[in-house]
């Protein structure tokens, strides 16, 4: 799954981090509250990362993961699925499942 980002998806990352910056701007979200994403094509979405400053939001505080977790061979059986990151290091959203379910239900 990893791999090179389209221009339209860097194009779309791009507005939501402009977004983010705007929401904080206008006071519709306080600093670190609040979480912002975005479909990438048929199977991965772009979320912002667990403690990112909204008003200084940079592609760098995006989260760039599977829309379909997988569940991790070490997982215990009906435990929690794995986070299934594709990109960077950092934590995404604590929403993240919140957000994947709302991708499940709004196909393209």
């Amino acid at each position: 799954m990893q791999g090179h980002l389209s221009t339209e998806e860097e194009a779309l990352l791009g507005e939501l981090v402009e977004a983010a910056r705007e929401a904080d701007r206008r006071g519709l979200v306080l600093s670190s509250s609040g979480n912002f994403s975005v479909r990438l094509g048929e199977d991965r979405l772009a979320i912002t990362a667990s403690r990112a400053c909204l008003g200084m939001m940079r592609r760098e505080d995006l989260v760039i993961l599977d829309l379909q977790p997988e569940t991790a061979a070490s997982a215990t059986p009906g435990g929690p699925a794995a986070p299934s990151r594709v990109e960077p290091a950092r934590l995404p959203s604590a929403e993240t499942p919140m957000h994947r379910l709302v991708y499940a239900e709004q196909p393209r």
